[in-house]
């Protein structure tokens, strides 16, 4: 994996579902703030890209999804 790449935690993409309608991330389980079935993420103003905060940390949400659906990404 590349350096400027962060590993996405394994548990990360079992704790979100994909909205194949609006093409993003809801959250399956009660986190902090989140209730399930609310959005997971939000745009980086600077990028442009949805970033997801899990444990202090924001990963970006095109890689957790290509997790969920294709595995770890190597």
């Amino acid at each position: 994996m590349p350096k400027n790449v962060r590993e996405i935690p394994a548990e990360l993409p079992s704790l979100l579902d994909y909205d194949a309608t609006t093409g993003g991330l809801v959250w399956n389980v009660r986190r902090n703030n989140h209730s399930p079935g609310k959005p997971a993420g939000g745009i980086d103003k600077s990028s442009g890209y949805v970033r997801v905060k899990y444990s202090g940390v924001s990963y970006l949400a095109h890689r957790i999804i290509w997790q969920k659906f294709n595995g770890h990404l190597s």
